[in-house]
């Protein structure tokens, strides 16, 4: 028995139904992404993608987290139907969100994550959380690249040294974070475009664009060119959004 989901996603149910009639062959999806690629939709760099693809095969987007940060700002060109520009999609970090609530009610749970991330790239370590170092918050190989997680954060600030563990995702821990429940509420499905196509849960581009309004603003310690990056991406959804999809961005405001 496995959690796919909740049973008012009309989405989800149709898809138990019909399973051995919607299974796509893999070639012919690899086809589709090269062809979206050379059309100019964005593809992650070669190590993001062959991550992602291994923790979304482990089932860590089956058990409803949430992809987060420029990877999955990557994944809105074909939602909102424009051409993202290349200098706002580089990244070095593959950021994983998840409400504690649900990583306790679903009742199941991916492998451990350093031995999906080990079976891609031996070299990942573990990194502990700065406040308890009996807490691993994240994972950094040799080359830098770093898999974090994130939780929100709605409760006192004493939280952000208190980071929860999540068993829905084999036990690790997550840093709390102010505003993350409003990025990552009734998030989307899209497409990385990597192999055959990986399917993950995103924040809706509207909160996606939003949410990089709200920390940029309160980015005073980090470096211009961070928040010039959280602006210009913010930019490129409102700006895409504004004349088909005015009220998602209303409501979100609101």
């Amino acid at each position: 028995m496995k959690y796919v989901g909740p049973d008012s996603d009309q989405e989800i149910s149709s898809r138990i139904q019909n399973f051995q009639s919607i299974k796509s062959d893999f070639n012919d999806r690899r086809k589709v992404v090269r062809a979206l690629v050379a059309a100019g939709l964005p593809q992650p760099p070669a190590p993001v993608g062959k991550l992602i693809d291994a923790l979304a095969r482990a089932g860590i987007f089956r058990l409803r987290a949430c992809l987060v940060g420029t990877s999955a700002f990557q994944t809105y060109s074909g939602v909102l139907g424009v051409m993202l520009p290349s200098q706002h999609l580089q990244t070095g970090d593959i950021d994983i969100a998840q409400f504690l609530s649900v990583a306790i009610e679903v009742e199941d749970s991916v492998p451990e994550i350093p031995d999906i991330l080990n079976e891609v790239d031996s070299s990942f370590r573990s990194v502990s959380h700065m406040m308890d170092g009996r807490k691993i918050i994240a994972f950094q190989n040799n080359s830098g690249l770093r898999v974090e997680f994130l939780t929100p954060n709605r409760g006192s600030d004493d939280y952000q040294a208190e980071p929860p563990i999540l068993p829905a995702l084999g036990g690790v821990a997550a840093q709390p974070l102010r505003f993350l429940d409003f990025l990552i509420r009734d998030p989307i499905r899209s497409v990385l475009l990597y192999g055959g196509g990986v399917l993950v849960n995103v924040p809706a581009p509207e909160r996606y664009a939003l949410h990089k309004l709200i920390v940029a603003t309160r980015r005073r310690s980090e470096s211009a060119a961070k928040i010039e990056k959280d602006l210009a991406q913010a930019g490129v959804i409102i700006e895409a959004m504004a004349e088909h999809r005015q009220y998602d961005l209303y409501d979100a405001w609101n």
